[in-house]
């Protein structure tokens, strides 16, 4: 469905998270999918009717929790009891109770988080980026009005008016230091990676819109055409009458990641670090290479989560730990993570070594050197006219 999770579930076992703005009956299927996908589950509140065979087992299992619509004065109640009764419930809550806009957000959330001291989260669903994810953590007090009042503040910072996400300053930090990079260094071409189709086809879009020369590419662009574009662009080992500069931006999956010579880019952007450094390397080898070289220092740029996001994926904890790991047992000449990384090309040396000792020239060198002397000049040819036995 292309959607991608921004952040990770809720730590705590138990807690409310208000999905806002509630738009869709799809919103469930994709909060379901987020979740399942993460490995975690969310709860919703259904009606007790529907919980009859076949579908009661079916419904429990999706993460629906029935609750008796007849008295609805009593809902809150019900869910009180439940969450203090379950180990694990991440119970989600239109506030506006439809899908339509309203003034007046209904209170029974409030009432359950503060009667069972959960905390409460605010979840969104961006249809316009199809992107799903959470805010921070949020502490109800007991003045209902000016907690709804905050929870709709923060709303409108994240959507606006139009309920639309408006924002994302990290794109907007990442565009300023790609001009700035642009103005300085005009010939140094820019590759960025990232884990993601949706965040490929997302960055390449809001760069062309902000008037950058980029291009996208995915597994979805693959082509004979595309890959010709991407050379004549960005491989330096092609003749100069051939090379263009039609690009000086590329944005692209790992699915470039492999095969293909980048190296008219001297600078490396990874948008998000997967957990497999072996990634980043791959990357940065694109643009590292040894047929030709292009500029005396290559830069590497990575970006890692917040400190908030770190806490909830350790993803630089995990990837610095590997690339560690892999420059203790093979070595390497490049810091592809942090500039914190001790390079040693352990076995470099050694090698050099042993193949010098080893290495011997064949008996019939020195007559393939003449050969290949003789080749192109008039004796060779008439060489070639000899009869096979003569020769």
């Amino acid at each position: 469905m292309g959607w991608k999770a921004i952040e990770p579930p809720v730590p705590e076992n138990k807690c409310i998270i208000l999905g806002v703005p509630h738009t869709s009956v799809m919103d469930f299927i994709i909060s379901w999918l987020y979740y399942t996908s993460v490995g975690g589950k969310a709860n919703v509140m259904v009606k007790a009717e529907f919980f009859v065979w076949p579908l009661g087992p079916l419904m429990r299992h999706l993460g629906a929790v029935p609750v008796d619509r007849k008295h609805g004065a009593n809902i809150a109640l019900q869910m009180i009891e439940k969450m203090r009764k379950s180990e694990k419930m991440h119970l989600a809550i239109a506030p506006e109770g439809t899908r339509k806009a309203v003034a007046r957000w209904k209170t029974g959330f409030h009432t359950i988080a503060r009667a069972t001291g959960v905390p409460v989260y605010m979840g969104y669903f961006d249809w316009n980026t199809k992107r799903v994810g959470r805010g921070h953590r949020i502490e109800l007090t007991d003045d209902v009005n000016a907690d709804i009042a905050l929870l709709k503040n923060l709303r409108e910072q994240w959507f606006g008016k139009e309920n639309k996400i408006t924002f994302d300053p990290k794109l907007e930090s990442f565009i300023e230091i790609v001009r700035k990079q642009m103005k300085d260094d005009p010939n140094r071409k820019i590759v960025v990676f990232t884990e993601y189709a949706d965040t490929a086809n997302y960055l390449g879009k809001a760069l062309l819109d902000a008037g950058l020369p980029v291009m996208k590419y995915t597994s979805a662009d693959a082509s004979d055409t595309n890959k010709e574009r991407i050379r004549a662009n960005f491989d330096a080992g092609l003749k100069k009458a051939l090379q263009r500069n039609d690009y000086h931006i590329l944005v692209a999956t790992d699915a470039i990641s492999e095969g293909y010579n980048l190296h008219r880019a001297g600078a490396i952007f990874n948008y998000d670090i997967p957990y497999n450094p072996t990634r980043v390397i791959q990357r940065i080898g694109r643009i590292n290479r040894i047929n030709k070289k292009v500029f005396d220092e290559l830069y590497i740029y990575n970006y890692f989560p917040t400190d908030v996001g770190e806490a909830e994926t350790r993803t630089k904890e995990i990837s610095t730990l590997k690339m560690a790991m892999i420059h203790a047992i093979m070595g390497e000449d490049t810091k592809a993570l942090t500039k914190d990384e001790e390079v040693r090309a352990y076995f470099n040396e050694r090698y050099r070594k042993e193949l010098a000792n080893n290495e011997e020239g064949s008996w019939d060198t020195p007559y393939r050197k003449l050969l290949n002397e003789m080749k192109g000049t008039e004796i060779y040819e008439q060489t070639l006219l000899l009869p096979h036995r003569a020769r």
